[in-house]
């Protein structure tokens, strides 16, 4: 699955941003051939190679030659929605813009339709904007990731006067998320970028682990005395081996109608599995092997729950260590039924396609089909839409 970390510890906004994914890979042909659908006039985008620091990235400039900077939530959802744009792009536009809107209504003290966006409004905001959530789709983003804000400090002059840094917009926007005053005397994050990342994003923990597929370095193109730039890492997050515990005991003198009870329990109860296992005892006594797989707050519970329904004088219990794919859960729709379908990864490819058996059964009930076709057909829908070709040396994969 593709994951986008954005490192804004240096600061962030929308043209950063979007100069970030450029460096990576992003092609600038088909983000100015998708921002076309936007059928607006008199406006072009300028990317140049830096050299900032010691380090090489990019910087883009969106220049227009409209006069109107100023608009509103709904002239900007005029332009979005009447675009040709994809349902997804238009989507999460609207929710950059919305959660802008809120946050300027919070901080003037009126209502997100009475606000009237100046530079965010201007068509080089919207340019960035759009094209981020263009560039998320162009590179198959899942999943957004970003680190904590990295506040500036002194002043800024704005429509209503000198304001503190950071500005009443972003304090709204970045409310509640893990932030850092610094010692830099500049604006370090904009609103459009606090917006960006705070309406389609998650801030990381402290500490994720993750194996690093390529990056790009967005420079932006205020002249402060120190870098400012945003790193884009795509990555594979690689999910930290969990300890769990597997509890276990031997039973041959029960009735066996009561297993099924039992295992069913002890999931009911918080286990992460139970089962059962047919095994041969001393004097060649017919028994099971009961197993049950906890995490260590369940514990105890696990082994109260075992000692009350079994017939078992003893447990044994051993630390384990289970690792996970990445995984999703995607929909398609087969004869006009929806299907559930669980998806493993595994170094950024799909592993394991999976439908959901209720759903097929319901797709097999209203077509006809037997069980086993519609199975078939729901994961064969799924790759076809989603799967990417995998080159001649990954075909042993």
């Amino acid at each position: 699955m593709n994951s986008l970390l954005f490192d804004i510890q240096l600061g962030v906004s929308g043209d950063i941003l979007l100069a970030s994914l450029l460096d990576s890979g992003l092609s600038l042909g088909d983000l100015k051939s998708e921002l076309m659908k936007l059928n607006l006039d008199q406006w072009g985008i300028t990317v140049q190679q830096d050299i900032k620091n010691h380090l090489a990235g990019k910087s883009i400039t969106v220049t227009t030659g409209e006069q109107k900077a100023e608009r509103n939530i709904t002239d900007i959802a005029a332009i979005i929605e009447g675009s040709t744009l994809s349902p997804t792009v238009k989507k999460n536009s609207m929710a950059i813009f919305n959660r802008l809107a809120s946050a300027e209504a919070s901080v003037h003290g009126t209502t997100p339709d009475a606000v009237h966006f100046h530079e965010v409004g201007a068509l080089d905001s919207i340019i960035d904007t759009v094209g981020f959530c263009i560039a998320m789709e162009l590179l198959d983003v899942k999943k957004i990731l970003f680190t904590e804000f990295c506040m500036g400090r002194g002043t800024v002059n704005s429509r209503h006067g000198e304001i503190a840094i950071p500005v009443p917009a972003v304090v709204e926007l970045t409310k509640g998320y893990r932030s850092r005053l610094t010692d830099k005397l500049g604006e370090l994050i904009t609103p459009t970028g606090a917006a960006i990342l705070t309406a389609l994003g998650q801030q990381i923990e402290s500490t994720i682990s993750y194996t690093v597929l390529r990056y790009g370095i967005g420079f932006g193109t205020r002249p402060y005395p120190f870098p400012s730039y945003t790193r884009a890492f795509f990555i594979e997050l690689t999910e930290p081996a969990e300890e769990i515990f597997q509890l276990e005991c031997n039973i041959d003198d029960m009735n066996p109608q009561l297993y099924p009870y039992i295992i069913e329990r002890l999931l009911e109860g918080g286990a992460l599995d139970a089962y059962i296992i047919p095994v041969v005892m001393k004097k060649g006594r017919s028994g099971v092997l009961l197993i049950v797989i906890s995490t260590l707050e369940r514990v105890d519970w696990v082994k109260e729950c075992i000692y009350r329904e079994t017939t078992t004088l003893g447990i044994r219990y051993m630390p384990v260590v289970r690792e996970k794919l990445d995984r999703s859960s995607e929909t398609i729709t087969l004869f006009n039924q929806k299907i559930g379908v669980k998806v493993g990864y595994h170094q950024n490819r799909v592993i394991n396609v999976h439908p959901e058996f209720e759903d097929c059964k319901k797709a097999a009930e209203r077509s006809g089909y037997p069980l086993e076709e519609i199975m078939r057909l729901a994961r064969e829908a799924y790759l076809a839409e989603t799967y990417k070709t995998f080159s001649s040396s990954d075909e042993n994969i």
